[in-house]
């Protein structure tokens, strides 16, 4: 049968390691968390830059160092798939969506800038527009990861207090095991589980303490058990042990 003792302390060695657990979750989901954050602001970066080139190209100024910044920042989001989980997720198909009209908008531009007429004019703006909304697309399902994964954040981090509240709880039952378990062995014989003699030595100061305060008087009653060596001498410790055990019971009843 296993002691309960035993039992505590496997409990005990599971909320670790689910605590444990936890908290590398919390601290991935955290930054997975803040990674979002960052993507979600470059995907609006995107979208409002789409549109601030549709606005400088129509007016004849040059929206190179916009461009540019756009590059960079698709330069970082594409270093950045790999932790953006699985390729099917929604915000990994914007992506890779708006990449691809990104480089086929860069040729438009030097298109309409070598020759601005209507038809060109009206393709680029018709471009432009398709790449916003695929950037907008982009950014909501950006959000849409990200509050997903804040969702799940908001559990593992339910669960971690919940685990470390059962440890706590765990740890002061232990401790409060162990210490009744001392006083006990301290205060009771090992083979025999009745009061041994430092208790009753302890608790006959306090009655002769109290007699003394009341004036009262007090018994003290001792018993022996008369050649009691025979018995070890002649059927062994064993059966001496069991004697002393009865004869327990009988007192203590």
């Amino acid at each position: 049968m296993i002691k309960k003792s035993t039992i505590m302390i496997y409990i005990t060695i599971s909320l670790l390691a689910l605590v444990s657990i936890n908290s590398l979750m919390v601290l991935t989901l955290a930054k997975m968390v803040t990674k979002d954050a960052e993507i979600v602001n470059h995907a609006g970066i995107i979208r409002g830059s789409i549109q601030r080139i549709a606005k400088l190209e129509l007016i004849n100024i040059n929206s190179d160092y916009v461009i540019m910044n756009v590059d960079q920042i698709f330069s970082a989001l594409n270093t950045r798939k790999i932790n953006m989980g699985s390729k099917n997720n929604n915000f990994y198909q914007s992506l890779t969506e708006i990449d691809s009209e990104w480089s086929n908008f860069k040729d438009y531009i030097l298109t309409y800038r070598s020759n601005p007429n209507f038809v060109n004019q009206k393709t680029f703006l018709y471009k432009s527009e398709q790449l916003w909304l695929t950037s907008n697309s982009a950014v909501f399902n950006a959000q849409k990861l990200s509050e997903k994964r804040i969702s799940y954040f908001n559990y593992i981090i339910f669960f971690f207090l919940l685990n470390i509240f059962l440890l706590i709880a765990i740890l002061m039952f232990i401790r409060k095991y162990v210490i009744n378990r001392l006083e006990y062995s301290v205060n009771h014989d090992f083979l025999t589980g009745i009061y041994n003699r430092s208790f009753y030595y302890e608790y006959l100061l306090k009655e002769i303490d109290k007699s003394q305060r009341l004036e009262d008087t007090f018994s003290l009653a001792m018993l022996d058990i008369d050649h009691f060596k025979k018995v070890n001498d002649k059927y062994g410790h064993d059966v001496g042990d069991l004697i002393l055990k009865e004869l327990s019971k009988v007192i203590s009843e």
